[in-house]
């Protein structure tokens, strides 16, 4: 038996230390990606985000909100950290693991839309999370109540990468080649070059008409809390709702609902509102490639739209930059 065990440790501990040492190779790559959300977390994490004015939320503030349009009409540093696919559950994690390693932003331009407050059950593009969630636990934390990944691959080395070839495969070309990487986003954000699509249609006919979304309850406590800690630190919120073409907002019931919890809150904590639904924008697809983003006439547009609002209302006023 003694004899046994030893020639399976022989066999196993060689596979363990390849194995470990190859968790570690393919994760320090990835730590200097500047694809995707990759750019993104990686300049959270190596406190490169210390501008001025933060923009937050989803897909529509990651395609809506052009840095440089409001850097040049507000003059202030501004980054773009909205995450594609989720909603604030790990809109959060984002801006708890910033303040971690970078300053506070003076503002915070929260994209908000009827996503904000939900929550999906799968971890969309999930492979994001990969070089992180063995070394923050706050990472590991957020993510355990998503389909995606299972217990052991925060825990055992290269398990969670199995299957992930892609993204292993891009983790290996920048090891070789870590010069050749040219970033997709623009501080964060990304302009979509896209013409109107068929995903309005595709959607309205595998849902058979109009739907109720929900909200999810311990978003909405933890969006409460959110706004209650930035107040408390002086962070200003701003609260917009981007643009949306009306066949978009007519297919969703219960949208006055859901969206009136951000006026509620607006209310509360006396948040500035720019709810640009009824737009003229609104009504014409030219500004769109779906019915809830804009391509980058439309976000070009749109800042440039937000900026004289607010300009107007005077509501950047008394920041310490100004």
């Amino acid at each position: 038996m003694k004899k046994f065990l030893i020639t399976v440790l022989i066999f196993i501990l060689p596979l363990l230390i390849l194995g470990y040492l190859a968790d570690i190779f393919l994760t320090n790559a990835l730590k200097k990606s500047k694809a995707d959300e990759f750019g993104v977390w990686n300049d959270i994490y190596n406190g490169k985000i210390n501008e001025d004015l933060l923009i937050y939320g989803g897909s529509r503030a990651w395609v809506h909100f052009d840095p440089k349009i409001l850097l040049d009409s507000l003059n202030l540093s501004v980054y773009n950290i909205g995450l594609n696919g989720h909603n604030f559950w790990l809109q959060k994690l984002r801006h708890e693991i910033l303040l971690r390693y970078n300053e506070a932003p003076e503002v915070i331009i929260y994209a908000v839309d009827l996503m904000t407050l939900g929550k999906r059950p799968d971890l969309y593009n999930s492979d994001q999370f990969l070089p992180y969630m063995t070394s923050d636990t706050l990472v590991a934390k957020a993510i355990s109540s998503y389909e995606g990944y299972g217990k052991y691959d925060a825990k055992v080395p290269l398990i969670r990468y199995l299957g992930k070839w892609k993204t292993s495969i891009s983790a290996v070309k920048i090891a070789m080649a870590p010069d050749r990487q040219k970033s997709d986003r623009i501080k964060g954000y990304q302009g979509k070059n896209l013409e109107w699509n068929s995903d309005f249609d595709n959607a309205v006919e595998e849902m058979g008409g109009r739907f109720t979304m929900e909200l999810d309850s311990l978003s909405v406590v933890m969006f409460d809390e959110f706004l209650a800690e930035c107040q408390k630190k002086n962070i200003k919120i701003i609260f917009v709702a981007p643009p949306e073409y009306i066949d978009g907002q007519l297919f969703v019931e219960n949208r006055p609902e859901i969206m009136g919890v951000f006026a509620s809150f607006g209310q509360k904590y006396n948040i500035p509102y720019y709810d640009y639904s009824n737009d003229s924008m609104s009504f014409n697809k030219y500004y769109f490639y779906n019915s809830t983003h804009m391509n980058i006439r439309g976000a070009e547009l749109f800042s440039k739209k937000l900026v004289m609002d607010m300009k107007n209302d005077k509501v950047l006023e008394g920041l310490a930059k100004n």
